[in-house]
């Protein structure tokens, strides 16, 4: 009989727990700086601009051209070679034994372990059977499929809800392209196109908010230094004179949370 999987009973309260709207700081900074080179955005007089050229990047540009991380040096190697069909119960099962005892020669108290989404699948039967011999191997669904089956998860929940009309009436992409992404596949067209959701959602958002502040003089009391700063780190952007300088970005990142998200 197959074990089953542990239930946890505070999902929704982990869930919750995760939501850090101070993280979502840096995104709204993209946007903002995105609008200002943008044509009929609605934002504060300050960040009024005659700029008709976008010279911020997209998401995964904006980001990797302020990024200074400097990974770690790793050392990849080889384990034995396992000559059986990979997806068999008994392969994998072999699979965690040796990285268990790898892990332990170490000295770790865990093995983890990474897999596609046809290993994992078969790698947590093998746990929930033999739950006190794995009870401290971590076995972690590999980043592309974790992200394959979120995007699947969104267009689950919101793809008949307006997200696919979203992509395919806007002219981005065709119908059948906007099944696909939103099952999971496509995945680079999957990214762009929910990124490019977000942007324009949430260029909606912040101009109907800056609108509504602009009536109420609700941000009288930020600092106009703020303002300024970001005009200036759009001008870093078209002189390509940011690479690889994120503190720009994380000064106005504090300003804009002790200033704005509070409004």
């Amino acid at each position: 009989m197959r074990g089953e999987p542990l239930r946890r009973q505070n999902a929704l309260e982990l869930l919750n727990s995760c939501t850090d709207p101070i993280g979502q700081t840096p995104d709204l900074l993209w946007v903002i700086r995105r609008m200002i080179c943008r044509e009929g955005s609605v934002l504060p007089h300050e960040l009024s601009s005659n700029c008709t050229e976008q010279f911020v990047p997209f998401w995964s540009g904006f980001f990797s051209t302020l990024a200074d991380f400097k990974p770690d040096r790793t050392i990849v190697a080889y384990g034995p070679i396992i000559d059986n069909k990979p997806s068999d119960m008994a392969t994998v099962f072999t699979a965690m034994h040796n990285c268990q005892n790898l892990a332990t020669t170490l000295g770790q108290k865990h093995a983890i372990q990474t897999m596609d989404q046809q290993l994992y699948a078969v790698a947590q039967q093998v746990k929930w059977s033999l739950k006190d011999k794995f009870a401290d191997h971590i076995i972690r669904l590999g980043g592309f499929h974790a992200l394959s089956c979120f995007i699947a998860a969104v267009g689950k929940l919101w793809s008949e809800a307006g997200l696919k009309d979203l992509l395919v009436d806007s002219g981005v992409y065709a119908g059948t392209t906007a099944e696909q992404m939103l099952s999971g596949k496509q995945f680079n067209r999957a990214v762009r196109g929910l990124t490019l959701v977000y942007e324009a959602l949430m260029h909606v958002l912040l101009s109907q908010f800056f609108q509504y502040c602009d009536l109420e003089d609700r941000l009288a009391d930020v600092p106009k230094h703020l303002w300024s700063r970001m005009k200036e780190a759009n001008l870093q952007f078209e002189s390509s004179a940011c690479s690889g300088n994120s503190q720009p970005v994380d000064n106005l990142a504090e300003t804009f949370t002790q200033y704005v998200t509070p409004v």
